[in-house]
């Protein structure tokens, strides 16, 4: 079954740690939180400064966000066999699914 959040709520700039989803490459990896924004990434290695790092500075650290408005529930899970994460996002006006995943070429 997946992970299911009713309440997404955002302490000091951050989400609970279960709330993140790792997308990664083998090179990097992104958080992508359940309320959609990506928190954190260090492009275009893992040693590399972060792109997006809201989890260090809430208040000035960068990150991308696809937000619905009146959220009323969240299901995440991975592809079997895969490093591709759906996040499917139930609001008072309907259903929409959003696929992540982290590519380098």
């Amino acid at each position: 079954m997946a992970p299911q959040f009713n309440a997404i709520d955002r302490k000091a700039g951050c989400l609970p740690i279960e709330a993140y989803g790792v997308l990664g490459d083998g090179r990097t990896i992104a958080l992508s939180g359940a309320d959609g924004s990506l928190d954190w990434w260090c492009v275009p290695n893992m040693d590399s400064p972060p792109l997006f790092d809201r989890m260090l500075d809430p208040a000035a650290g960068g990150y991308f966000a696809l937000s619905p408005r009146d959220l009323v529930r969240v299901e995440r899970q991975y592809r079997p066999h895969s490093n591709v994460l759906e996040t499917t996002v139930y609001t008072v006006a309907g259903v929409a699914r959003i696929t992540e995943s982290l590519n380098s070429g």
